[in-house]
């Protein structure tokens, strides 16, 4: 779905010295049930954070983007059959896998 986008322009994140932004021009934004909250179906990123992007410093940007493959990470879970959001331990292990792709 959304993954394989999002995911090269993450690699690139950690190598360029400008972090390139989420946005997939799918700009629809729509309550997410395994996130728990609504979200851009196109990048995954909250209203706040779309609108703060232009002015956010480059560890914000990196922070967005980590939050962002937290939540890719949870989508798929939940469309793999989960079927219940992320909690606890789950999602600490989540942003754990996620800090560790951003990093490679």
């Amino acid at each position: 779905m959304l993954a394989k986008p999002l995911q090269a322009n993450s690699r690139s994140c950690t190598e360029q010295s400008s972090i390139p932004s989420p946005c997939i021009n799918v700009c629809t934004m729509q309550q997410i049930e395994a996130a728990q909250q609504e979200l851009c179906l196109g990048c995954l990123r909250t209203l706040p954070e779309i609108v703060e992007w232009g002015s956010a410093s480059r560890i914000r940007k990196q922070a967005i983007w980590s939050e962002v493959l937290v939540r890719i990470t949870t989508v798929q879970a939940w469309s793999d059959g989960a079927q219940q959001p992320m909690e606890g331990s789950a999602m600490q292990s989540a942003m754990a896998k996620a800090n560790a792709k951003e990093v490679k």
